[in-house]
C-alpha cells in the first residue's frame, strides 16, 4: 500500500480498523524471524523442535496482545489531536511489531518518516523489516544511513541492511560485499560477522565461516549465536567433538536457544 497518497486521518482510520479486525492467525510472512535464524537443513529438521505452548502461557499471550491493541487505540486517539507527531507513529509501529503484524508496523513507521522523522534507529528498523520482505525500498533507507555517516556514524547499518536484502533475494556476492563493508565501518558489530558466516556456510565454505566467527568472538565472546554457527559448521566438517562443545557454549550463554538444544541432543544420540 502506498500510504503517501492518503491523508493522515484516513490512514489513522485504516490503521484502527485493521487493528480491530486483526486476526490472531498471523501468516508465515508476518512471523518471519530475525535473519540470523536459519532453518535447519538436515534431515533432523523434520522433527518438531518447539513444544506447544501451555494453556496458561497462551492465556498470558492473548492478554498481552489485548493490552497492546488497547495501547494502539489510545495512541491513535492522540494522533487525531497531534497528527504531525512522528514519535507517535513509531510507538504504534513498535506495538504492531509486538502483535506480529509487520505490515501495519511498516505502514506506521513509513508515516513517521513522512512526518519528518530522520532518526537512524527508525530508518534501520523500517529498512530491516522491508529487507526481510525482499522489498527494494529498503535500499533507499540503507543509502540514507550511509550518507548520514559523517554526523552519526550510521554507514555500517546501511551496509548491513543492503546485505540482508541481497542475501534474502539470492545475490550472495553483493550480500557478502555489503557485510564486509559493514565490518569495515564497525568491526564491533557482530551481527554482520554472523550473516557473512551464514553465507559462507551456505556456500559450503565451512572452514572460512569458522575463522570469521572466531574473529567475531574476539570482539564479543558473549554472543551465543557465534558459537552456534561454529557448531553448525563443525558438524558439516564431521567434527562432532567441536560441534558439541560449541553448542554447549551456546547454551551456557543462552539456555533457551532451542535449535542449539536440538542439535546438541542429536549429536549425543549419534555418539551413543
Amino acid at each position: 500500500m502506498d500510504i503517501s497518497k492518503y491523508g493522515v486521518l484516513p490512514v489513522l482510520l485504516l490503521l484502527t480498523i485493521s487493528m480491530l479486525g486483526c486476526s490472531e492467525n498471523h501468516d508465515a510472512e508476518n512471523q518471519k524471524q530475525d535473519p540470523s535464524f536459519k532453518k535447519d537443513d538436515s534431515i533432523l529438521s523434520a522433527t518438531v523442535q518447539n513444544p506447544q505452548p501451555s494453556a496458561s502461557r497462551e492465556v498470558e499471550h492473548n492478554s498481552s496482545i489485548g493490552k497492546m491493541k488497547e495501547a494502539i487505540q489510545l495512541l491513535t486517539e492522540k494522533l487525531k489531536k497531534t497528527p504531525d507527531d512522528p514519535s507517535l507513529y513509531v510507538q504504534i509501529g513498535n506495538l504492531y511489531l509486538q502483535t506480529r503484524d509487520t505490515i501495519l508496523a511498516i505502514n506506521a513507521m513509513k508515516l513517521s518518516i513522512l512526518k519528518g522523522n530522520k532518526n537512524p534507529e527508525t530508518l534501520m528498523q523500517l529498512g530491516y523489516l522491508l529487507a526481510n520482505k525482499n522489498d527494494k525500498k529498503c535500499l533507499e533507507y540503507a543509502q540514507l544511513l550511509i550518507q548520514d555517516n559523517m554526523q552519526q556514524k550510521t554507514a555500517y547499518q546501511g551496509y548491513f541492511l543492503k546485505g540482508i536484502y541481497y542475501a534474502n533475494t539470492g545475490d550472495k556476492k553483493e550480500a557478502g560485499l555489503s557485510f564486509d563493508q559493514c565490518i569495515i565501518e564497525n568491526y564491533k558489530f557482530t551481527d554482520a560477522y554472523i550473516e557473512k558466516a551464514i553465507l559462507l556456510y551456505e556456500s559450503n565454505q565451512f572452514e572460512k565461516s569458522i575463522k570469521l566467527l572466531q574473529k567475531a568472538i574476539e570482539v564479543d565472546k558473549f554472543q551465543a549465536e557465534l558459537y552456534y554457527w561454529i557448531g553448525r559448521n563443525s558438524e558439516k566438517l564431521k567434527d562432532l567433538e567441536e560441534s558439541k562443545y560449541a553448542y554447549e557454549q551456546t547454551l551456557a550463554l543462552a539456555p533457551d536457544f532451542e535449535n542449539a538444544k536440538f542439535r546438541l541432543d542429536s549429536i549425543k544420540k549419534l555418539r551413543k
